[in-house]
């Protein structure tokens, strides 16, 4: 076991991750350390539902960032069967209001859809399946920077290091995409129409 500081904090992973390079060029916080470390104890079905669970919520913030703030009505859209209220309606909001790339909006709806897969099967599956390798294959193939690692004479890793590789990239990207946004204000009144 290798143990990385990075910013001040001890990061202790299996072997170099790409992970850990790309969390050393970027901000981050002390509730994605945790998320991240969380995520090493949980079984591959708990990873994905984790992973997508972490991912929406920063989605919340984001999108909570670009509405205008009219008592709590902001959060109402976001609220339990409100038009904001699934995954698939904040990624697909995201990119509409160009805050994602199609790209991330094709990735994480990939990353959806294996959450969905693993929370309504019972049997047990494993990231290292061949379905799974070939969604992780798909996901990974436009993430070159993830890919990398394994092409520098290092042993192929996992499919499960490879998906966390790319939640934890996924992570960060949109984590530094709350921290850059500024929070909307009301817009003042348009004079031509009232004035």
């Amino acid at each position: 076991m290798i143990i990385h500081q990075i910013k001040g904090k001890q990061v202790t992973t299996a072997s170099v991750s790409v992970f850990a390079q790309v969390i050393s060029r970027t901000d981050f916080t002390e509730e994605l350390i945790k998320v991240r470390n969380t995520f090493k104890k949980e079984s591959d079905r708990a990873l994905i539902i984790l992973a997508c669970s972490a991912i929406d919520e920063i989605l919340k913030r984001i999108i909570s960032k670009k509405m205008v703030s009219v008592s709590n009505k902001k959060e109402l859209l976001l609220d339990t069967m409100q038009p904001l209220s699934s995954f698939s309606a904040k990624i697909e909001f995201c990119f509409r209001l160009g805050i994602i790339s199609k790209t991330l909006k094709d990735d994480l709806n990939t990353l959806r859809k294996m959450r969905n897969n693993y929370a309504h099967n019972l049997n047990d599956i494993s990231l290292e399946d061949p379905e799974m390798s070939e969604i992780i294959n798909k996901i990974l193939a436009k993430c070159p920077m993830i890919e990398h690692n394994s092409k520098n004479g290092n042993p192929k890793p996992t499919n499960r290091k490879r998906i966390e590789g790319f939640i934890g990239a996924a992570l960060i990207t949109l984590n530094n995409m709350v921290l850059k946004l500024e929070e909307v204000e009301t817009a003042e009144k348009e004079k031509f129409l009232y004035e």
